[in-house]
């Protein structure tokens, strides 16, 4: 009985658990689909293939940190979307759309340096499966979903400029 028990309560979990990453899942494809269409919009997604060939050149490039190199030969996945090119409105109903959006089970993390950047990642295992960011200024406006397993303080210091995550150590003014 004791056993039947425990195993309805891992099943609850699991759908449970399912449930929320395909309802998130669904709400970052919609965000994809919607802006990506837009004009002056350019939607790119690569995957694992991709990624292993970028990586071959990221992992070479001299100008990149080890921390850089190791953030990036973590994606398996990504999907981008930059709207630099589209109209204020589409760039507006952006900015909208993720400071009111809720991804259950991710963590939100803003950071309105010199650019207004919201960040979501979800965690499995202690690692970052899921991060998403969205960047907002007033000539650049972009999406990114980057899937695959990395550390967690790449997510929350993604968009701030004062060095929180180690991709952003290089880009600040040496003292």
């Amino acid at each position: 009985m004791k056993r039947l028990f425990i195993l309805l309560c891992y099943l609850l979990v699991s759908v449970g658990y399912g449930w929320a990453q395909n309802t998130a899942d669904e709400q970052i494809d919609a965000l994809y689909d919607e802006f990506s269409n837009y004009e002056g919009a350019d939607g790119t997604k690569l995957g694992p293939v991709m990624m292993k060939m970028a990586y071959s050149f990221i992992k070479s490039d001299e100008e990149m940190t080890e921390e850089q190199r190791m953030f990036f030969k973590g994606i398996k996945r990504m999907v981008i979307v930059d709207m630099s090119e589209s109209p204020a409105d589409v760039k507006a109903k952006f900015k909208s759309r993720m400071s009111n959006i809720t991804l259950d089970g991710f963590v939100k993390v803003d950071h309105s340096d010199d650019v207004q950047v919201t960040t979501f990642y979800h965690l499995l295992n202690g690692k970052v499966d899921i991060l998403v960011v969205g960047i907002f200024e007033q000539t650049a406006c972009s999406f990114s979903v980057y899937e695959g397993s990395f550390d967690e303080i790449f997510a929350k210091g993604f968009g701030s400029a004062q060095g929180d995550s180690p991709i952003r150590k290089q880009e600040q003014p040496q003292q």
